[in-house]
């Protein structure tokens, strides 16, 4: 059981964010290549899926990148050049759906009493670490975090046709694993997902959808039930992302209070015509 929220907002209108983390992204430059044609990938930092920076490639950052398809398994890391933007040239001369996924190393974080509450609370529906720190009595205290994240993106060269590697656990740290291949979907069907962290279900995370047409950005809500799932119905075609934030403790012999893992994952849901942005 879960409950979903639809939000329309217009065009240009964003939500202050409190926290100095914005989304992050892997998004190619375009969803359905055909066969042959290359497609530039980008690292896009920016919420409710602006394009607000191009992040470029740091080796210190990145633990793994990875592709998953038709050809198998390929490790994608090393072949990427230090600071480049776009990440990496990509291309398949073989028809199917191509999984990319990438996993970053931790970063660092402080924020305010009031706007980590506030993100906790409001903007990542984190209650139970709010209950957590209140309860260790850290309210006045400013947070001390450390986060990564799970990045995914689908390609599909040619037809898309149902299972593949859009539908499998590919042991990313958290993972958001449709239960159908979106790219076999039609505008209005609803899109069962699977949450996995270190491979185990993931209960009760508050996991949004966002599309953005031309006139707004729409966004869902939907929080994972006991077993990690949760669905969206997909209103509208384009490029569409899939996000989360889950919170635990830190190692207390890390710099860190608090651990944050934050999930992505991107696809375009075709238009009748099938064009890829």
């Amino acid at each position: 059981m879960h409950i979903a929220v639809v939000a329309l907002l217009a065009a240009g209108l964003t939500v202050a964010r409190s926290v100095a983390a914005h989304d992050l992204r892997l998004t190619p430059d375009r969803y359905r290549p055909a066969a042959g044609q290359t497609v530039l990938l980008r690292l896009w930092s920016g919420d409710h899926l602006i394009r607000e920076e191009a992040v470029p490639f740091l080796p210190d950052k990145i633990l793994a990148f990875d592709q998953y398809g038709p050809t198998g398994h390929q490790n994608l890391l090393d072949r990427m050049l230090a600071s480049s933007r776009p990440l990496h040239p990509w291309r398949s001369d073989q028809p199917g759906t191509y999984v990319l996924t990438m996993e970053r190393g931790f970063s660092f974080l402080s924020l305010p009493p009031d706007k980590f509450e506030h993100y906790l609370e409001f903007e990542e529906g984190l209650l139970d670490m709010l209950e957590l720190r209140r309860a260790k009595g850290e309210r006045d205290q400013p947070s001390r975090e450390r986060y990564t994240r799970s990045l995914k993106t689908i390609l599909q060269v040619g037809p898309a046709e149902p299972g593949g590697a859009a539908t499998q656990a590919l042991g990313q740290r958290l993972e958001i694993v449709p239960e159908v291949h979106p790219g076999t979907l039609a505008t209005g069907a609803r899109l069962p997902l699977r949450v996995l962290f270190e491979g185990e279900p993931l209960p009760g995370r508050l996991v949004r959808c966002m599309v953005r047409t031309a006139a707004e950005l729409e966004v869902q809500e939907a929080r994972t039930d006991a077993d990690g799932r949760c669905s969206f119905v997909l209103r509208a075609a384009g490029e569409t992302l899939i996000r989360l934030v889950h919170m635990r403790r830190a190692d207390p012999a890390s710099a860190a209070e608090w651990e944050s893992f934050w999930g992505a994952l991107t696809f375009e849901l075709p238009s009748e015509g099938g064009a890829s942005r």
